[in-house]
């Protein structure tokens, strides 16, 4: 981890979410990548408001979005194609931060069904089945949220805004389990 001279993680923010910004030997400092286009079998259906994290199992899991949309539903990619997913539990939501959680699978925090705020967690270690994952109190009705674990403190930090437009950031950790 690229720590910073106040020793604090220093975060880059990609696709909604913060990420850790990763130590680059100088010598690749110059080193580009390029963007190009996936041609799949199977297309998921449009949608917005959605999130895309790395499943426990090392594919992708496009979550969410377009919540009163029957067709919108959560589809897998396995690095080839697309493939439609059922998980259970969690219920389906748009604008929601989700992510990998290191080795305890994945959290999902918040976003909107139809026009209210949610405001809860929930947690998987497969990707299939989820429960609810919180014990204490909810950080609240947060927007533009983004989630990422922080490996080097075994939790998530997420940063969304407060209903007063303010930036607020949050630690989950596991406390059993």
């Amino acid at each position: 981890m690229d720590r910073s001279k106040n020793g604090r993680l220093s975060f880059v923010r990609v696709a909604r979410a913060f990420l850790p910004l990763l130590a680059v030997a100088p010598v690749c400092a110059q080193a580009v990548g390029d963007w190009r286009s996936v041609d799949s079998v199977h297309v998921p259906p449009s949608r917005t408001g959605f999130a895309l994290a790395e499943l426990p199992s090392g594919d992708l899991l496009l979550f969410g979005g377009n919540e009163s949309d029957p067709n919108a539903t959560e589809w897998r990619w396995d690095g080839v194609d697309w493939t439609p997913y059922t998980a259970t539990g969690v219920p389906r939501r748009d604008n929601t931060a989700m992510a990998k959680f290191g080795t305890r699978g994945m959290i999902v925090y918040g976003g909107t069904d139809g026009g209210t705020f949610l405001t809860d967690t929930w947690r998987t270690l497969n990707g299939l089945q989820w429960f609810q994952g919180l014990t204490g109190t909810p950080p609240g009705i947060l927007t533009n949220v983004s989630l990422a674990h922080d490996p080097e403190g075994d939790r998530m930090v997420m940063v969304g805004q407060n209903p007063q437009g303010q930036l607020t950031t949050w630690f989950y950790a596991v406390t059993q389990g």
